[in-house]
């Protein structure tokens, strides 16, 4: 029996990112996964549980914009990262950009 508690599988991807708080200034981030509703990434600074945020990432030759809400906040040990200070959990509002992003993520690799 399983511990896993996710409802949907996750894609281990790392991409790099610029998040958009709303008006306040943008910092970066980085991807750690995406799943069909959402995504995890790490940041250098705190979001609160509730906020919208925006993130922008790259991916191959397309740049997308992620938007979702913080659900979960985690605190990361300095002594596991000193440039990451928080993981930042965020339910991605659905979009086609994002549905065409996962799609390429969940294609095979071409041989």
């Amino acid at each position: 029996m399983s511990d896993e508690r996710r409802e949907h599988p996750r894609i281990p991807v790392s991409l790099a990112g610029e998040i958009d708080s709303g008006g306040e200034r943008t910092s970066i981030a980085i991807t750690r996964d995406l799943s069909s509703t959402g995504v995890l990434i790490l940041s250098r600074r705190e979001h609160a549980v509730g906020a919208s945020l925006s993130i922008r990432v790259r991916f191959k030759d397309n740049e997308v914009i992620l938007i979702g809400k913080v659900v979960r906040r985690e605190e990361i040990d300095p002594n596991i990262s000193s440039l990451w200070r928080y993981k930042v959990a965020l339910v991605i509002d659905p979009s086609p950009a994002f549905d065409q992003l996962m799609t390429e993520l969940s294609a095979p690799a071409a041989e």
